[in-house]
């Protein structure tokens, strides 16, 4: 594609009034940004690919030093289960774009396919489903050095059942189903960071549901301190007797007791 350079483009934007002609300038990622919000003087849309758009959420596709800084925090991740080479990191971050999400956004709806796969640089998620009576069940919080999607759905390219909502402004790293298979196919060390990923994910998730079915509600309640005491401060009690599978009434009443207990 060719970059105008003419000087009726922005009058032709304002007279239009369609967000094609905006795209169609091909300024760099923020430049384009700004040029839309000129025209139409109101928040920008980002356009994520391939998906809806989400009024708050923004795809960058080309990393500066800042957004370099995350890839970082991505590498520093991958290094504590595979060793990896520069020139191999190199070509692992040039298929990941650096996406930011805002506090109640939507990364994923129910009866969508999920399309990416996302490492949570900074943020945090739940992911849940919802039941026919209208009840929400908690899978997970995902959160700092996570990731987040509905694989199920990504790699059967089938429709979601579980819906993933942001529950503070956050900052992931995105990969489609086609640069993935890329780098598995391409890069061994990458190959094996995931294949070891996947296999903690299986276990935790025997675990979880071991732990759902012979554990008593309290029982639940420690292991959930013992294993995410860090997030319990950024969850409401709501969310987290989701994820417990209880009542927030009851939740409290644990809580309760549990102070309660500490002060003997």
């Amino acid at each position: 594609m060719i970059i105008r350079n003419d000087a009726s483009s922005h009058s032709y934007c304002a007279l239009l009034g369609r967000r094609q002609e905006a795209e169609d300038l091909l300024l760099p990622a923020r430049q384009a940004e700004e040029a839309f919000s000129r025209c139409f003087q109101n928040p920008v849309m980002h356009l994520i690919t391939g998906r809806k758009s989400y009024k708050h959420n923004k795809t960058i596709r080309n990393m500066d030093e800042k957004h370099t800084l995350y890839f970082d925090l991505f590498r520093a991740h991958i290094e504590k289960h595979v060793h990896l080479e520069d020139s191999h990191l190199v070509y692992i971050k040039d298929r990941f774009l650096l996406k930011k999400v805002k506090r109640r956004s939507i990364l994923l709806e129910p009866g969508t396919i999920c399309r990416y796969e996302h490492f949570v640089v900074s943020g945090l998620f739940q992911s849940s489903i919802v039941d026919e009576s209208g009840k929400t069940h908690t899978l997970n919080f995902p959160h700092e050095n996570w990731w987040v999607s509905d694989f199920k759905s990504f790699n059967l390219k089938a429709p979601s059942i579980m819906s993933i909502e942001a529950l503070e402004d956050s900052i992931l790293l995105e990969i489609s189903r086609a640069s993935l298979d890329e780098l598995l196919a391409n890069s061994p060390g990458f190959a094996t960071y995931f294949r070891i990923l996947s296999e903690n994910a299986s276990i935790a998730a025997n675990e979880r549901i071991i732990h759902q079915l012979s554990q008593t509600a309290e029982q639940r309640y420690e292991l959930f301190c013992q294993k995410y005491g860090r997030l319990k401060d950024r969850l409401s009690q709501k969310r987290i007797a989701s994820f417990l599978g209880i009542s927030p009434e009851y939740y409290n009443q644990i809580e309760k007791r549990r102070k309660t207990e500490n002060l003997i």
